[in-house]
């Protein structure tokens, strides 16, 4: 067997300040980027739930008896169901 040290194999390259400095931003805007995409999924996530609330409503419709309510109702779901149509920027394709 042919056993050696690791300091003899692989001497680890110590970083410069710049280096350094440089991985750190580019860490500091992953976690941005990460912590905002976190939020958007997060909202999903709320406005499924408030849909899901929503649909239950409507399931017990008879027994709240309030049209203008149920008409209310109807149209947020509507408005979140249809999706609007944006026009899109070329920067914003990726």
């Amino acid at each position: 067997m042919n056993q050696t040290k690791p300091n003899e194999t692989t001497e680890q390259k110590k970083l410069t300040y710049e280096e350094l400095a440089g991985a750190c931003k580019d860490l500091y805007q992953q976690n941005v980027e990460l912590k905002q995409r976190l939020q958007q999924a997060d909202m999903v996530i709320r406005n499924i739930n408030r849909l899901d609330y929503l649909f239950k409503v409507l399931d017990h419709a008879d027994v709240i008896k309030d049209p203008e309510f149920i008409n209310e109702i109807v149209d947020e779901i509507r408005d979140a169901i249809i999706v609007k149509e944006t026009p899109v920027e070329d920067n914003e394709k990726k």
